[in-house]
């Protein structure tokens, strides 16, 4: 694809745009890990919560979330020049729903709260992946994965600063750790959102209206290559919602873990994913995606379907789980942003559309990797009646099926 010649000027101001946004994503993620990893299982275990009320308050959040990242393509799209608004606005929600889940001492009011905090994290992808993909077109699975790093970096210290603060002397309880923490993402979104739309002041953008919009919706709804691809992300994301949200309860409930030592394991996870996303990136930038994605979920789903039988397995007296959550982390969190290149790869058959909806595309596909809102009830529900060993197993059952989509699509394309 040929692309056109930017200036010095541009260059750094692409360069500027691109680390504010991944700042942003970083901020976002803190909050997003510490609140699955540490934060909701300290939470089910004070309000006392069975498995299955603890997934449906899981699927509350996942509700609003799925819903806001359909709806933020849109917006995303028809506001293009004023996307810092939108990834100040996330953060902002963000930080207002984690007040209100300090205070959430009932099962109505987390409840609540968790639809709330399904919002704020949902507004970010669409609107920050379209902007990077548009100012970086030569080099788009490159930008997307620096992207996925922040996010890395977010996953990768929320669960220990939070792990710290619910541990810490200073500190009493998952409340105050809450209460304490959620003025810091309010802040960098007034204040990010600000610098972003500054970049974007001299873009040039179309105008989209709801007629052009749902004109551009039928014709990448005829795109089966792209509908294949959604429905591998949506069953991938099946997969993981399940896993993210079980795995921490298993450590702690069925292992014994302290909430410290999850963190860790968990930040581990994250910061190997960290290290290896723009590399990753560069990979797919110059190859067929689908080479990296379907042996990267094969190996992810056999390591879920293994992972309940390896507490007590060591190579020279050291643990294998630490090791094996760090191989996972190379792929995990890589993937999304991969899914999300490649479907706007598939979509740009249709040139025109392609470019003025890109948003609305990485909404569809991050979208897609959010219908496995009612995974966590599903897995809470095998967890209360057979056992939460065999909730990550059916994770890691899904995310091999998702192998198996993006092999029939390998072999369309």
């Amino acid at each position: 694809m040929t692309t056109k010649k930017i200036s010095t000027s541009q260059n750094k101001d692409r360069w500027a745009l691109a680390a504010l946004i991944l700042f942003g994503h970083t901020i976002k993620h803190i909050y997003v890990s510490a609140l699955n990893v540490t934060l909701l299982p300290t939470i089910k275990q004070s309000l006392n919560l069975s498995a299955t009320t603890y997934g449906s308050v899981n699927l509350a959040g996942r509700i609003t979330s799925m819903t806001t990242t359909f709806f933020s393509g849109f917006l995303g799209d028809k506001y293009a020049r004023r996307s810092g608004t939108l990834l100040g606005i996330s953060l902002f929600i963000s930080g207002i729903s984690y007040m209100m889940l300090s205070y959430s001492d009932t099962i109505l009011l987390l409840t609540i709260s968790m639809l709330i905090s399904g919002i704020g994290p949902s507004m970010y992808h669409a609107p920050a992946l379209a902007t990077l993909a548009k100012k970086f077109p030569e080099k788009q699975a490159f930008a997307l994965s620096l992207h996925g790093t922040g996010g890395s970096l977010g996953e990768t210290f929320g669960p220990l600063i939070f792990g710290s603060l619910l541990i810490s002397t200073l500190l009493i309880g998952w409340e105050q750790a809450m209460r304490v923490s959620s003025i810091i993402p309010i802040f960098v979104g007034i204040l990010g959102g600000s610098a972003i739309n500054y970049f974007l002041r001299n873009d040039i953008t179309k105008k989209v209206n709801l007629k052009d919009y749902y004109s551009g919706l039928q014709i990448i709804f005829t795109n089966k290559l792209l509908i294949m691809l959604i429905i591998a992300a949506a069953i991938r994301g099946m997969g993981e919602s399940a896993l993210d949200t079980f795995l921490p309860v298993f450590f702690l409930e069925n292992w014994k873990y302290s909430v410290n030592r999850i963190a860790i394991y968990k930040s581990l996870m994250r910061a190997s994913g960290t290290i290896t996303q723009p590399l990753l990136g560069i990979i797919v930038d110059k190859s067929n995606p689908l080479t990296l994605l379907i042996p990267s979920l094969l190996f992810l789903g056999f390591m879920c379907l293994t992972i309940p039988f390896m507490n007590d397995i060591k190579i020279l007296s050291i643990p294998v789980i630490p090791i094996v959550l760090l191989l996972m982390g190379i792929f995990e969190f890589s993937l999304q942003t991969i899914f999300v290149s490649l479907g706007l790869d598939i979509a740009r058959i249709n040139k025109k559309e392609s470019e003025d909806m890109k948003s609305t595309i990485v909404a569809l596909m991050w979208g897609a990797m959010s219908l496995g809102l009612i995974s966590p009830v599903i897995g809470g529900v095998i967890a209360d009646n057979i056992g939460m060993q065999y909730t990550i197993i059916y994770s890691g059952i899904l995310i091999l099926i998702s192998s198996l989509c993006l092999m029939f699509l390998k072999v369309r394309m």
